[in-house]
């Protein structure tokens, strides 16, 4: 019994990160899903001032100065933003261990709706989500859907609900982590 469980964990990892990789090559533009090209612009990295953001403590103040350049000074006491974007599925990387914790709680949250596995709907979502430092979910979108808003939506509530999550570890030197996680619907006979 524990070796079929461990069997289909084995086999549900497996297909999501084959599902993540090919959103990656999708997002770089490698190759085409359905027809279309999942667009890159949700999970471009902006290592800008944080002031040409719109950011209420900013004033609406505009500048160009680079990030490296604000770091060595101290007396605008305004907090560079520092973030990264990484798949759930990465390997061998330096979030390794906060990436396994994520998994196995959002994991715990996801089910497949039971009205689209009783109409036989399939399809992946791809979600992009932000955990800021303390371990909040500031953001999440759909930036490849599945088709069905139903998959869509579960995969959403999914997020919300695992979060919040720990907060980044020091070590990351983050104030948010962008990730980008494959939710693939299939039914299994």
């Amino acid at each position: 019994m524990k070796t079929m469980i461990s069997d289909k964990i084995f086999l549900i990892t497996i297909a999501i990160s084959l599902a993540l990789h090919v959103a990656l090559l999708a997002v770089a533009g490698f190759i085409e899903i359905g027809n279309r090209r999942i667009h890159s612009d949700p999970l471009t990295v902006s290592l800008e001032d944080p002031r040409s953001v719109q950011d209420p403590l900013c004033d609406g103040e505009k500048s160009s100065t680079p990030l490296q350049d604000l770091s060595m000074n101290t007396s605008d006491n305004i907090r560079p933003i520092r973030e990264d974007t990484v798949a759930l599925g990465t390997l061998h990387s330096k979030y390794d261990l906060y990436l396994a914790y994520l998994r196995g709680k959002i994991e715990r949250e996801w089910c497949y709706p039971p009205q689209a596995k009783h109409t036989q709907k399939e399809g992946t979502t791809i979600i992009l989500f932000t955990i800021t430092d303390k371990g909040g979910v500031s953001e999440t979108s759909v930036v490849g859907s599945s088709g069905y808003p139903i998959l869509d939506d579960e995969s959403i509530r999914t997020i919300r609900s695992a979060a919040p999550f720990e907060p980044l570890p020091v070590t990351f030197n983050l104030s948010r982590l962008n990730i980008v996680a494959a939710f693939d619907y299939r039914i299994t006979h």
